[in-house]
């Protein structure tokens, strides 16, 4: 359970970025960090 928080946590710090960014090169750099993980 702790995993899956964590992992939601992680998903949603990445979507606020990418959905506050208009860019969409900035979901290049965010993508390949949660790959890994």
């Amino acid at each position: 359970s702790a995993k899956a928080a964590l992992n939601l946590a992680g998903t949603m710090l990445g979507y606020y970025p990418v959905r506050v960014l208009p860019s969409k090169t900035a979901i290049l750099p965010v993508n390949p960090t949660f790959l890994p993980k």
